[in-house]
């Protein structure tokens, strides 16, 4: 739940926070948190309205909340944090101190969660969060169509191809049986490239002739093309940033 410092009225109990000058002394969880971390995913909400933590190297973090009034007009809490592992305390003073304890896990460099530590009497601003200059990763929805001249069921192995983190295929493929017509769909969760590539083995008269792939979450379609033909075991891999496809 993310809360807002003006409206909470609990006295939270004190953990021991140390200040530095210096972020050498911070682990690797908490040289990962330096920089602004925005509530909600900036390339979809934007940034005008969008609450943010912005932790520096001195140990300082500040919370960005946004007024209603106006765009970009926020008000800021500031206070201090320190991080034990994969814990992060963070403690604000102005008028009744608070201090906020939470697990912090990154999914990549980009995301992290905040997530309840067990046994905590402490409410974490738990969540999702998203580092500035996010662009990714996203859950997509891909989807396959095709025909035959088969009359009767054969199998349908799809592999489905998407990239990691370092840019890197992941893959995963699914069997099935199908009859004259290929209809297949698929979720992924990929940074730049989408792909697949279809067996059917003893039914080589079978073509995928049209592409659906839709960003799930700006809702936004970004491929739908039926003007061209898979051939069996051929590989199709779309770009996102560029917008083109090979196949192969």
């Amino acid at each position: 739940m993310k809360k807002t410092f003006l409206t909470l009225m609990v006295t939270l109990s004190l953990l021991t926070c140390s200040n530095s000058d210096d972020s050498s002394n911070l682990n690797e969880v908490g040289q990962g948190l330096i920089g602004e971390w925005y509530f909600d995913n900036p390339v979809i909400y934007g940034v005008a309205t969008n609450n943010s933590f912005v932790f520096n190297s001195s140990g300082e973090v500040i919370y960005n909340n946004w007024s209603g009034d106006a765009d970009y007009d926020f008000n800021s809490e500031v206070g201090s944090f320190s991080v034990d592992g994969d814990i992060l305390t963070m403690i604000f003073p102005e008028g009744v101190e608070l201090t906020f304890v939470q697990l912090v896990a990154f999914e990549n460099d980009y995301k992290v969660y905040f997530q309840p530590v067990s046994g905590s009497q402490y409410e974490a601003y738990e969540g999702d969060y998203f580092r500035e200059g996010y662009t990714g990763p996203y859950d997509y929805d891909i989807q396959v169509s095709g025909y035959s001249s088969s009359d009767q069921q054969y199998p349908l192995a799809i592999t489905y191809y998407w990239d990691n983190e370092s840019g890197n295929l992941e893959t995963h493929t699914i069997n099935s049986q199908t009859n004259t017509d290929i209809n297949e769909s698929y979720n992924v969760n990929a940074f730049d490239k989408i792909g697949f590539k279809y067996d059917v083995s003893g039914y080589e008269d079978s073509r995928v002739n049209s592409i659906y792939i839709k960003n799930l979450e700006t809702e936004t379609v970004i491929f739908n093309e039926s003007i061209f033909e898979i051939e069996n075991g051929q590989m199709f891999l779309f770009d996102i940033s560029e917008g083109t496809y090979t196949i192969e």
